[in-house]
Protein backbone atom coordinates (compact mmCIF):
# COMPACT_ATOMS: atom_id res chain seq x y z
CA UNK A 1 0.00 0.00 0.00
CA UNK A 2 3.18 2.54 0.93
CA UNK A 3 4.12 1.49 -2.69
CA UNK A 4 1.02 2.54 -4.57
CA UNK A 5 0.89 6.01 -2.35
CA UNK A 6 4.02 6.87 -3.65
CA UNK A 7 3.46 5.81 -6.99
CA UNK A 8 -0.09 7.00 -7.03
CA UNK A 9 0.96 8.95 -10.60
CA UNK A 10 2.20 5.81 -11.95
CA UNK A 11 -0.33 3.63 -11.12
CA UNK A 12 -4.01 3.26 -10.92
CA UNK A 13 -6.97 0.98 -9.33
CA UNK A 14 -8.75 -1.02 -11.49
CA UNK A 15 -12.35 0.82 -12.40
CA UNK A 16 -13.95 -2.94 -12.05
CA UNK A 17 -16.36 -3.09 -9.43
CA UNK A 18 -14.85 -5.27 -6.50
CA UNK A 19 -11.84 -5.41 -7.61
CA UNK A 20 -8.82 -4.24 -6.07
CA UNK A 21 -6.39 -4.58 -8.64
CA UNK A 22 -4.10 -1.70 -10.58
CA UNK A 23 -2.52 -0.86 -13.86
CA UNK A 24 0.11 1.18 -15.18
CA UNK A 25 -0.35 4.86 -16.34
CA UNK A 26 2.82 4.24 -18.29
CA UNK A 27 1.83 6.31 -21.59
CA UNK A 28 0.25 3.02 -22.65
CA UNK A 29 -3.68 3.57 -24.57
CA UNK A 30 -4.67 0.25 -22.60
CA UNK A 31 -3.47 -1.01 -19.62
CA UNK A 32 -4.00 -4.19 -17.92
CA UNK A 33 -5.31 -4.87 -14.48
CA UNK A 34 -2.96 -6.82 -12.20
CA UNK A 35 -5.95 -8.81 -10.66
CA UNK A 36 -8.80 -9.04 -13.37
CA UNK A 37 -6.76 -8.54 -16.40
CA UNK A 38 -9.41 -6.04 -17.48
CA UNK A 39 -8.40 -3.58 -20.28
CA UNK A 40 -8.21 -0.02 -19.47
CA UNK A 41 -8.46 2.86 -21.49
CA UNK A 42 -5.67 5.20 -19.99
CA UNK A 43 -7.30 8.04 -21.29
CA UNK A 44 -10.91 8.30 -20.36
CA UNK A 45 -10.88 5.36 -17.77
CA UNK A 46 -13.22 3.08 -19.32
CA UNK A 47 -13.24 -0.25 -20.67
CA UNK A 48 -10.83 -0.83 -23.13
CA UNK A 49 -12.28 0.36 -26.85
CA UNK A 50 -10.05 -1.15 -29.50
CA UNK A 51 -9.94 0.65 -32.51
CA UNK A 52 -12.06 3.65 -31.48
CA UNK A 53 -10.91 6.94 -30.50
CA UNK A 54 -12.25 7.75 -26.85
CA UNK A 55 -14.84 10.90 -28.33
CA UNK A 56 -15.72 7.63 -31.19
CA UNK A 57 -16.70 5.03 -28.04
CA UNK A 58 -18.74 7.79 -26.20
CA UNK A 59 -20.46 8.69 -29.45
CA UNK A 60 -21.22 4.98 -29.98
CA UNK A 61 -21.59 3.78 -26.75
CA UNK A 62 -24.46 7.05 -26.21
CA UNK A 63 -27.38 7.49 -28.92
CA UNK A 64 -28.06 11.54 -28.68
CA UNK A 65 -31.16 11.43 -27.00
CA UNK A 66 -31.40 14.08 -24.85
CA UNK A 67 -33.18 11.92 -21.96
CA UNK A 68 -30.25 9.48 -22.18
CA UNK A 69 -28.08 12.47 -22.40
CA UNK A 70 -30.11 14.05 -19.08
CA UNK A 71 -29.62 10.63 -17.10
CA UNK A 72 -25.67 10.53 -18.45
CA UNK A 73 -25.09 13.72 -16.61
CA UNK A 74 -26.88 12.90 -13.55
CA UNK A 75 -25.07 10.22 -12.97
CA UNK A 76 -21.48 10.78 -14.54
CA UNK A 77 -20.90 14.01 -13.47
CA UNK A 78 -23.69 15.26 -11.03
CA UNK A 79 -24.19 12.53 -8.80
CA UNK A 80 -20.94 12.00 -6.06
CA UNK A 81 -19.50 8.77 -6.22
CA UNK A 82 -16.32 6.88 -4.90
CA UNK A 83 -13.77 7.03 -7.81
CA UNK A 84 -13.09 2.75 -7.49
CA UNK A 85 -16.63 1.29 -7.33
CA UNK A 86 -18.73 4.78 -8.45
CA UNK A 87 -21.33 3.87 -4.96
CA UNK A 88 -22.51 7.12 -4.42
CA UNK A 89 -22.43 8.92 -1.33
CA UNK A 90 -24.23 12.11 0.12
CA UNK A 91 -22.57 12.23 4.04
CA UNK A 92 -20.27 14.90 4.56
CA UNK A 93 -18.71 14.83 8.04
CA UNK A 94 -16.19 17.77 8.02
CA UNK A 95 -12.69 15.52 6.99
CA UNK A 96 -11.53 16.43 3.13
CA UNK A 97 -10.21 12.48 3.47
CA UNK A 98 -13.19 10.36 2.86
CA UNK A 99 -13.58 6.24 2.89
CA UNK A 100 -15.93 4.71 1.08
CA UNK A 101 -19.01 2.57 2.96
CA UNK A 102 -18.17 0.00 0.09
CA UNK A 103 -14.84 -0.58 -1.19
CA UNK A 104 -11.80 0.01 0.46
CA UNK A 105 -11.34 3.48 -1.37
CA UNK A 106 -9.86 6.56 0.40
CA UNK A 107 -11.30 9.50 -1.44
CA UNK A 108 -9.73 13.33 -1.73
CA UNK A 109 -13.10 15.46 -0.92
CA UNK A 110 -11.99 18.17 -2.38
CA UNK A 111 -10.90 16.78 -6.15
CA UNK A 112 -12.89 12.90 -5.45
CA UNK A 113 -9.67 10.91 -6.82
CA UNK A 114 -8.94 7.57 -5.77
CA UNK A 115 -5.54 8.44 -3.04
CA UNK A 116 -5.00 4.42 -1.92
CA UNK A 117 -5.27 3.38 1.42
CA UNK A 118 -4.83 7.08 2.96
CA UNK A 119 -6.17 10.64 2.06
CA UNK A 120 -4.64 11.95 4.06
CA UNK A 121 -1.29 12.78 2.29
CA UNK A 122 -3.21 13.81 -0.92
CA UNK A 123 -5.68 16.24 1.14
CA UNK A 124 -2.70 18.35 2.48
CA UNK A 125 -1.88 19.43 -0.94
CA UNK A 126 -4.68 19.15 -3.32
CA UNK A 127 -4.23 21.61 -5.78
CA UNK A 128 -8.62 22.55 -5.57
CA UNK A 129 -8.14 23.10 -1.54
CA UNK A 130 -8.54 27.18 -1.70
CA UNK A 131 -6.44 28.76 0.12
CA UNK A 132 -6.68 29.09 3.78
CA UNK A 133 -8.80 26.10 4.30
CA UNK A 134 -7.74 23.75 7.16
CA UNK A 135 -5.03 20.93 6.47
CA UNK A 136 -7.42 18.17 6.68
CA UNK A 137 -11.87 19.74 7.88
CA UNK A 138 -13.74 21.87 5.95
CA UNK A 139 -17.23 23.16 6.81
CA UNK A 140 -20.32 21.62 4.61
CA UNK A 141 -20.49 25.09 1.98
CA UNK A 142 -16.75 24.73 1.21
CA UNK A 143 -17.31 20.81 0.21
CA UNK A 144 -20.44 21.97 -1.26
CA UNK A 145 -18.17 24.94 -3.33
CA UNK A 146 -15.51 22.62 -4.38
CA UNK A 147 -18.71 19.77 -5.98
CA UNK A 148 -20.10 22.58 -8.10
CA UNK A 149 -16.23 23.70 -9.12
CA UNK A 150 -15.48 20.23 -10.16
CA UNK A 151 -18.98 19.39 -11.70
CA UNK A 152 -18.33 22.60 -13.69
CA UNK A 153 -15.38 21.72 -15.09
CA UNK A 154 -16.34 17.75 -16.46
CA UNK A 155 -20.08 19.43 -17.16
CA UNK A 156 -18.66 22.00 -19.81
CA UNK A 157 -16.37 19.39 -20.91
CA UNK A 158 -19.21 16.73 -21.37
CA UNK A 159 -21.07 19.43 -22.82
CA UNK A 160 -18.28 20.07 -25.59
CA UNK A 161 -18.55 16.97 -27.13
CA UNK A 162 -22.43 17.26 -27.85
CA UNK A 163 -23.81 19.06 -31.19
CA UNK A 164 -25.63 22.31 -30.82
CA UNK A 165 -28.93 21.53 -30.54
CA UNK A 166 -27.76 18.78 -27.92
CA UNK A 167 -26.23 21.18 -25.99
CA UNK A 168 -29.12 23.64 -25.87
CA UNK A 169 -31.53 20.85 -24.78
CA UNK A 170 -29.88 19.22 -22.41
CA UNK A 171 -28.95 22.73 -20.51
CA UNK A 172 -33.10 23.38 -20.46
CA UNK A 173 -33.73 19.55 -19.36
CA UNK A 174 -31.15 20.33 -16.56
CA UNK A 175 -31.93 24.31 -16.00
CA UNK A 176 -31.53 24.10 -12.27
CA UNK A 177 -28.53 22.02 -12.14
CA UNK A 178 -26.45 24.25 -14.80
CA UNK A 179 -27.91 27.49 -13.23
CA UNK A 180 -26.29 25.97 -9.78
CA UNK A 181 -22.94 25.59 -11.79
CA UNK A 182 -23.00 28.64 -13.68
CA UNK A 183 -23.71 27.26 -16.82
CA UNK A 184 -26.82 29.00 -19.23
CA UNK A 185 -26.08 28.94 -22.45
Amino acid sequence: DEYVSINLGKLQYCISPGCSGLYSLSGARVARCSDCRMGVCTACKVEEHEGLTCREHLAAKTPPDVLVLRNRANEEILTLRCPRCMQAFFDFEGCFALKCSICPCNFCGWCLIDCGPDAHSHVKTCQSKPRGADIFFGTLEQFENAQVKRQRVLMLDFLSKLTKAERAKLIKGLQPDMKRLGITS
